[in-house]
């Protein structure tokens, strides 16, 4: 059975690789991992990226492929709405957005994630075994964020939560990397997703203000296309405000940055 992780970027799944390279756990040396690139993570995330796979390639002889689907979500996101043979008009991959609706706030469902995650690593995946072969996908998914873990359906695939499995905590595999000599990694995500917490965005105002300006040109922009198109204004904060006028809140939350535990599968966040 291969053995294959799927990269986030972030902690826990930098610590994963990490355990997996060095048998922490009696766990087998992982046969490669798979990084999908939706093309709207924050430059930090980007930099982290290219620093550990060369550190992987360097001195274990371990590959990280990176991988993007077409242009990227970004791009997808801002083209042209066409409309459909119906007459409506339809958005494809789009992320959890907020909207009004009647005076109640609405999201919309979720697509992202498996348009831009969960099928390109799929189909890389695929590529890259024989016809049938099963394996095992790494997923980082911490202790404390075991709700996310969820049973494959896919046939030949069996998902594996080593972190799960040995009590790893998010802050023990951010101490983990500390400890190996490298940089600490950062929570990965895309810099506009709806799912973050006011201290996520609070955070990246501060200490990475062209993050934040990037989030807020994206909602405008988001906004002016789908204009005359849809019925109701679409935010990336709960409160339907614009970003660059939201006063954000102190959360009241255990962890750093924990508001992707209910929504995603170990895709996102990690």
């Amino acid at each position: 059975m291969k053995e294959i992780i799927s990269y986030g970027g972030g902690t826990q799944s930098t610590a994963l690789v990490l355990m997996g390279l060095n048998g922490e756990f009696d766990l087998p040396r992982p046969d490669f991992a798979v990084f999908a690139d939706t093309g709207g993570e924050p430059q930090f995330i980007y930099d982290y990226l290219d620093y550990f796979v060369k550190y992987c390639k360097e001195k274990y002889d371990f590959d990280i492929h990176v991988i993007k689907h077409k242009k990227g979500l970004v791009h997808r996101l801002l083209e042209e709405i066409h409309k459909a043979r119906d007459g409506k008009f339809y958005s494809n991959s789009a992320p959890p957005f907020y909207y009004m609706e009647n005076g109640q706030v609405k999201m919309f469902m979720r697509q992202c994630t498996s348009d831009y995650k969960v099928h390109p690593i799929t189909k890389f995946i695929n590529s890259q075994l024989e016809r049938k072969e099963p394996y095992r996908l790494w997923m980082g998914i911490s202790f404390e964020e075991r709700q996310r873990m969820r049973i494959s359906t896919i046939k030949r695939r069996k998902n594996f939560y080593p972190l799960v499995e040995n009590y790893v905590k998010r802050m023990g595999s951010v101490q983990y990397v500390i400890d190996q000599g490298l940089k600490a990694p950062q929570r990965s995500s895309c810099y506009f997703c709806p799912f973050h917490s006011d201290r996520y965005w609070k955070w990246l105002k501060k200490d990475h203000p062209g993050e934040f300006a990037k989030a807020v040109d994206f909602e405008s922009k988001v906004q002016k296309r789908v204009n005359g198109h849809l019925n109701e204004s679409v935010y990336l904060h709960r409160s339907c405000v614009p970003l660059d006028q939201v006063r954000f809140e102190d959360d009241s939350q255990l962890n750093l940055f924990p508001e992707l535990i209910d929504e995603c599968e170990g895709y996102c966040g990690v």
